[in-house]
């Protein structure tokens, strides 16, 4: 005979027959009324989670002429004298010495239980053995356990720090989930098996360089290459995450249930994102996928009803599962797709809209370039790295067209090198086609951004060798070449009435190129970085006036500075002198009061 009473929390105490000889898996499950609880001798068999749940329990007796079990030395636990393996505990249970194992499920539910020593000795800590002990503010793991069991301290909020001996070889998944005050999770040096490298507050598995368990102020370091699965999950605490330049893959559920996670970051290694990763990531707004992805799993984004726009900056789009970026209508009981609005490259709104579930986007945007600020610096030794792909893709403002053919990135010199050279001829033909567009990245080898009307001036920071040299083409004007013996530093002026293509790209010098085919071109073109500068700050002030100013698109200090693109919102706000650009391109500066 057996019994079942699950959910029963008014029950306050059970009185056992002597015709029960079993009690069932999950028997009193939430039966949180019982303070006392006796076992008699004649129950042999206790199942899983019998007594999960049993919050209001102060005291467990097992009678000491059961041949199965015992409460050793008055722990107030039920312990299989078998195995020596703990299988039910409460808030007041002191674990004897001689116990080897703390079972399945043996502590879960226990929100009453606040410290917890586990002895020495011990060597294995249960599935679910400590799940959601709400209360429990400090736990120490000796160095004799070798196993932490599937989602052993899940759900225990009351933990700030969490230390993994260097004994410790197995951890299973979701051991530390929905552990939302842990700010520590550190592994001990010397395990042979997992580490926290970089001091980045999370568990990574060494051999794969994987990580599967991180916390509210895990820092990815950059030499990991996985996001396991259910590394985050649950952690509602995180708000914001940056996924390093190292990681190629987000494991199934990684993520899903942080649905206070309001910002993540994805690198140009990522290439794909499993099933489930960010589900019920409710806060999340924004996504912006890189061009390296090239797999989505399903329910990857379902449920983030925060969404308003997805940008892609895949430029060849690929089938993708309904369910992606599905939610499901409480009011309607319906699965709908999400009206986030969907941001593609230049040139392929047209693929989205021929492919599968890209297409279920009711507004889909093509984006365009931007043009580069002014007195900004692009070093690319800091905007890319190895990993970078450069074959068509846009990193901030700049356009990179190099494949693994015509050139690469230099990480020990931190520049870009161009192998192939594009001729004159070429350029003539790609003048005003679409720089997302494969005609053009088929034919060009290089670099492109855009600089804002007005006069200025661009320093490109390259070398070349052997037949290459350097070009740069503003707009439809000739190219400027230069032949850089050694790296220099070389200046461009522009004057330009509209926004206007800049390309930089490495050609045949003439007097060697002469005759010579472009196949049989050789040397290289090194970039190491670009500066810009706008000398759009006019000398008088044109009128005295209040925001807002209509047409205004932006505003810059007296240094050129750009601090805002309105008035009233420009940071720092700034009343007196300021230049404004307006619209039509035409600047200005005036006096606002």
């Amino acid at each position: 005979m057996s019994c079942k009473y699950y959910g029963c929390s008014g029950l306050t105490s059970v009185t056992f027959p002597s015709s029960l000889t079993s009690i069932g898996n999950y028997a009193f499950e939430d039966c949180s009324g019982l303070t006392e609880l006796y076992i008699p001798k004649n129950i042999t068999t206790i199942g899983n989670g019998a007594f999960v749940g049993c919050s209001g329990l102060t005291s467990i007796v097992v009678d000491s002429d059961n041949t199965v079990y015992d409460s050793h030395d008055n722990c107030n636990a039920i312990i299989n004298t078998a195995s020596w393996t703990l299988i039910a505990g409460c808030n007041t249970t002191v674990i004897p010495d001689r116990v080897t194992s703390i079972g399945d499920y043996a502590f879960s539910k226990c929100t009453g239980l606040t410290e917890m020593n586990i002895p020495d000795g011990i060597t294995r800590i249960g599935m679910y053995a400590f799940n959601e002990c709400s209360g429990l503010s400090l736990v120490t793991i000796p160095n004799s356990v070798n196993s932490i069991g599937y989602g052993a301290f899940w759900g225990c909020d009351g933990l700030t720090e969490m230390t993994i001996p260097n004994s410790v070889v197995t951890i299973g998944n979701m051991a530390f989930s929905a552990c939302n005050g842990l700010t520590s999770l550190v592994v001990e040096s010397g395990n042979p098996v997992y580490d926290s490298r970089d001091n980045c507050n999370a568990i990574i598995e060494t051999a794969n360089a994987t990580l599967i368990a991180g916390c509210k102020s895990s820092v990815i370091p950059n030499n990991v290459n996985t996001i396991g699965k259910y590394a985050f999950y649950h952690c509602s605490s995180l708000r914001e995450i940056i996924i390093s330049d190292g990681v190629t893959s987000i494991g199934n559920a990684a993520f899903s249930g942080c649905n206070g996670l309001e910002k993540i970051s994805f690198s140009n290694s990522l290439t794909s994102i499993g099933e489930w990763a960010f589900y019920d990531c409710g806060s999340l707004t924004d996504v912006t996928i890189p061009n390296s992805v090239n797999a989505i799993g399903d329910f990857a984004f379902a449920e983030c009803n925060g969404l308003t726009s997805v940008t892609s900056y895949i430029e060849k789009p690929f089938e993708i599962s309904n369910y992606v970026f599905m939610n499901w209508n409480s009011d309607t009981y319906q699965d709908e797709f999400t009206t986030a609005t969907l941001y593609v490259p230049a040139g392929t709104k047209a693929k989205y809209e021929a492919t599968p579930a890209w297409n279920l986007f009711e507004n889909i945007v093509e984006m365009d370039m931007e043009p580069v600020e002014n007195g900004e610096t692009v070093d690319f030794a800091e905007e890319i790295d190895e990993d970078t792909n450069l074959d068509g893709n846009v990193v901030g403002d700049i356009y990179y067209n190099i494949s693994d053919e015509d050139g690469s990135y230099d990480a020990e010199e931190g520049c870009i090198v161009v192998t192939t050279p594009t001729d004159d001829d070429t350029m003539s033909e790609l003048e005003g086609q679409d720089i997302f567009g494969e005609d053009f990245k088929d034919g060009f080898t290089g670099i492109v951004f855009k600089v804002a009307p007005g006069k200025g001036t661009i320093k490109v920071e390259a070398q070349t060798t052997g037949s290459m040299v350097l070009k740069v083409k503003i707009g439809n004007s000739d190219p400027i070449t230069k032949e850089l013996e050694g790296k220099l530093k070389v200046t461009f002026p522009y004057n330009v009435a509209e926004e206007t293509y800049v390309y930089i790209y490495g050609g045949n010098n003439a007097s060697q190129a002469k005759g010579m085919k472009k196949a049989d071109a050789n040397g290289e073109l090194r970039i190491y970085g670009i500066e810009i500068f706008s000398n759009n700050v006019p000398t008088d002030i044109d009128s005295v006036t209040q925001y807002p100013i209509s047409n205004q698109e932006a505003v810059y200090d007296l240094q050129g500075r750009k601090i805002g693109t309105d008035m009233h919102e420009a940071s720092p706000y700034k009343r007196g002198i300021n230049i404004m650009r307006l619209g039509d391109g035409t600047t200005r500066k005036v006096v606002v009061k």
